[in-house]
């Protein structure tokens, strides 16, 4: 993660429920997963595990870059909260890289309909109060 030594105030809890009593990050994504798989056939399902790989790995590295010392991944210790806010971030990063091999338009547009598809989900479930706004 992070330089130097590690802080362990920023190391992530030994559970995957955050001292606030909240669901983290990775267990969100797990049980997104678990929905979906329901509800799309084997290459679906493989595109959206790609998507949340991608997205976690977002995630973790921006917040190694903005926690100095942070002991372990980000998303195994912080809540959904601010998934919404994060999606940003997201197309920020895809902008810069051909993560994953997704590189046509038509992929770019289906990775905007599924990060609109997670952020609706999470805010359903009420693991957050944020809704995702993408301005064209």
């Amino acid at each position: 993660m992070g330089g130097g030594e590690c802080n362990p105030n920023l190391k992530a809890e030994d559970s995957n429920i955050n001292k606030n009593g909240n669901k983290s990050i990775d267990m969100v994504f797990t049980e997104y997963l678990n929905y979906i798989s329901a509800l799309t056939n084997q290459n679906q399902f493989f595109m959206m595990f790609k998507f949340i790989v991608l997205f976690r790995d977002c995630i973790n590295l921006k917040k190694s870059e903005e926690i100095p010392n942070l002991c372990d991944e980000f998303t195994k210790s912080h809540s959904a909260e601010s998934i919404p806010e994060y999606a940003n971030n997201l197309f920020l990063f895809f902008e810069k890289s051909n993560y994953y091999g997704w590189e046509s338009d038509k992929e770019k547009f289906e990775l905007v309909e599924i990060t609109q598809h997670l952020c609706y989900w999470v805010y359903e479930k009420q693991y957050t109060s944020l809704k995702l706004t993408i301005g064209y």
